[in-house]
């Protein structure tokens, strides 16, 4: 029989066997380590990436001020630029995707746009953004995917846009359905009912600003009449007579001329209205007359922002609308009569006759 010693041993020998064992284990498998931790990371990198504590985010918006973060930026920036080094920081990006840290995650989804061509990097961020919960990094992984068009992400943001919580995500997904311009039969009309649904359900701007840009960026002319319906709307209207030139039809020529007309009546127009009406100018249903008498209005109107104002202004001297021009010009000069410099200058009348100075001058 063994001595009691001998057995004490050979437990102590195998104890710290079992030990070793152990920490071999941790060493070499991949899974228990922290993302930071993992191997082929570029240790510089993962340095920059923890100094990032500083730096804030809001709404999924980066803070590129932060000193710390350009520092990051400019690391990248020079690493990529060989293919061994581009190597290291791709894989580093890829771990820190599933860092426990929300801007570590955020900075790392950022940063991979420059890579969206890369297999590995698109099945990595695929993967990341069927696993993210938080909205920032969630919409950061929709815009790189976006980047890549596919089946797999149409369905993808389709489903965000219909199912998911955040605006911040839903916008994304709106966003990037506007890329699938070219698309045609179901899978057209399955993003145009989805953009149109965001149109009439939504409550977010940002997700209907999206949803009408997209709209006109698919140039989906079936539906102007839901995208005239905003041009009231005071949170969207710009983005959508922004949308409804960038399609270019008669349709939304005439939409977009109607609810020109409105606003104006109502003493409220953004001033992105006025340069997406003047837009249609080289179109041959342009009515150069009627839209003419609309501009010299706008710009003699006293409750709409000097901004319109001095648009419409713009807008007439491109159309050699010289006629009307004079009549704004004595509008103002009568109007200055009653005004003092100070006056001029809070309304911006100065700023527009300063405008029609300019365009009266190239005659």
């Amino acid at each position: 029989m063994r001595s009691l010693g001998s057995l004490l041993l050979c437990l102590v020998v195998a104890l710290a066997g079992c030990s070793d064992s152990k920490q071999a284990g941790k060493k070499d498998a991949k899974g228990p380590l922290e993302p930071e931790q993992r191997f082929g990371n570029d240790p510089e990198l993962v340095a920059d990436f923890g100094n990032l504590k500083t730096c804030v985010y809001r709404d999924g918006r980066l803070d590129y001020s932060c000193p710390q973060l350009k520092t990051l930026k400019r690391r990248l920036k020079v690493k990529a630029r060989t293919a061994e080094r581009r190597a290291k920081v791709v894989t580093t990006l890829v771990n820190l995707l599933e860092s426990r840290r929300e801007l570590t995650r955020l900075v790392a989804a950022d940063s991979l746009f420059f890579h969206h061509q890369d297999p590995a990097i698109v099945k990595a961020v695929r993967a990341a953004l069927e696993a993210e919960k938080a909205p920032t990094v969630k919409a950061t992984l929709m815009r790189q995917v976006c980047w890549k068009k596919s089946g797999w992400t149409r369905q993808k943001a389709l489903a965000l846009l219909s199912t998911d919580e955040h605006e911040l995500v839903q916008a994304e997904a709106a966003t990037c359905l506007g890329r699938f311009r070219g698309d045609t039969g179901a899978r057209a009309e399955a993003v145009v009912e989805a953009l149109e649904k965001s149109l009439a359900e939504q409550r977010s701007p940002r997700v209907r600003g999206n949803a009408c840009a997209s709209l006109g960026a698919l140039g989906a002319d079936e539906s102007v009449p839901r995208m005239a319906k905003l041009l009231s709307d005071r949170a969207v209207d710009w983005r959508c007579s922004s949308a409804l030139a960038q399609l270019g039809s008669e349709a939304a020529y005439r939409a977009l001329k109607a609810g020109v007309g409105r606003a104006l009546a109502a003493g409220r127009m953004p001033a992105q209205h006025v340069s997406a009406l003047a837009s249609f100018s080289a179109r041959p249903f342009f009515e150069h007359r009627e839209v003419a008498e609309l501009l010299g209005s706008i710009a003699r109107s006293r409750k709409l922002s000097w901004v319109a104002r001095r648009r419409a202004v713009a807008a007439l001297g491109r159309l050699g609308a010289w006629a009307d021009l004079g009549l704004v010009r004595a509008a103002y000069v009568a109007a200055r009569k009653k005004k003092d410099v100070a006056e001029a200058q809070r309304d911006g009348d100065i700023r527009v006759e300063e405008e029609l100075q300019r365009q009266l001058a190239g005659k």
